[in-house]
């Protein structure tokens, strides 16, 4: 994804600086472990960061009926997906389970 590409993603999430550093971060996490990811997976992981950076500062709040759907996700999906929401004051615990679903499929490509 082009430099100017992501900056255009940043500037939607109301707050660029945290949406890059929340970018950055997942992308090092995915590098530094040696995962694959996907074009479009690079784009998934970037509107869903950049929709949490708005709901963080629209206090909009996201909850889960039933997380046992989220029952076979590694947890070190949950860590990462943890790691990152620490960064986000007013955003839902709930967050954390729809955010590991994209380092888990990072996670299970071949």
């Amino acid at each position: 994804m082009k430099e100017t590409n992501l900056h255009q993603y940043f500037r939607q999430s109301k707050d660029p600086k945290l949406c890059e550093v929340l970018y950055k971060c997942a992308m090092n996490y995915i590098n530094s472990n040696g995962y694959q990811i996907k074009e479009h997976q690079k784009k998934a992981l970037l509107n869903h960061i950049t929709g949490m950076v708005k709901r963080n500062i629209d206090a909009e709040q996201i909850n889960i009926q039933d997380k046992t759907i989220f029952n076979e996700v590694s947890q070190d999906s949950i860590e990462i997906s943890n790691k990152l929401m620490e960064k986000l004051e007013y955003i839902a615990n709930d967050e954390i389970y729809l955010l590991s679903i994209h380092f888990e499929t990072i996670r299970n490509n071949k």
